[in-house]
């Protein structure tokens, strides 16, 4: 959560370079870059005060790439996700999240095949992945590759027996396809297997399911 969120504010792309910037402190340190006792305590770090500290053997560039990315300001990070995923992929060509969010920000854009192909590359670079196969396969399926979705969708069912991948993982190529009873299915169940389930709130994946009342009873029995 960018602190401009968790004021309530309008966002744009320089949240997602937060989100970002957040992955990569994770992914160098192996911990979350603000700490709390408490959601609200989590929340007024991400407000008030800066990230813990990097280790200090982590490589330079990445620290200010980091540093940048998790500015308060949102006038003071990088201006848009692209600019961020190709200096990181400058750094690191094979980091599988810098080419998730590039190729995101290139669907945004309208460029369908460069987002797919940055997907694809974020695929292979993960070892396939479950997260980054339920974002290609749905990717897949909204731009009319049905084909390629659904062999996607099968590799995730399979992953999901042997518990590789999430249940909301199937739900999202679900969700991508337009196959609206088989998404609710397999997000129950996720719930009922207490699969995190978080993703489903603001995912856009499932914003013109929204006002579907298992949507909403399901967000009920999550408590949220």
């Amino acid at each position: 959560m960018s602190p401009e969120q968790a004021r309530g504010k309008e966002v744009d792309s320089r949240s997602d370079v937060w989100s970002l910037g957040v992955v990569l402190y994770e992914m160098l340190t192996g911990r979350t870059p603000f700490a709390g006792e408490t959601s609200s305590d989590f929340i007024a770090a991400i407000l008030t005060k800066e990230p813990l500290p990097l280790d200090k053997d982590a490589p330079l560039e990445l620290q200010r790439i980091i540093r940048k990315s998790l500015q308060k300001k949102t006038d003071e990070r990088y201006q848009t996700v692209k600019d961020l995923c190709k200096r990181v992929i400058e750094l690191e060509p094979n980091f599988p999240p810098a080419h998730l969010y590039l190729g995101w920000s290139y669907t945004k854009l309208g460029r369908q095949e460069e987002g797919i192909a940055e997907l694809e590359k974020a695929v292979e670079f993960s070892g396939r992945a479950g997260f980054y196969l339920a974002d290609l396969g749905y990717l897949y399926a909204v731009n009319g590759r049905r084909k390629e979705s659904l062999a996607i969708l099968k590799e995730l069912q399979e992953k999901n027996a042997k518990s590789e991948a999430s249940f909301e993982s199937v739900a999202a190529v679900y969700a991508g396809l337009g196959e609206k009873d088989q998404m609710f299915a397999w997000l129950e169940k996720g719930f009922q297997a207490h699969d995190d389930l978080t993703n489903a709130l603001w995912w856009f994946d499932y914003d013109d399911l929204r006002t579907d009342p298992r949507y909403a009873d399901l967000v009920r029995r999550m408590g949220l």
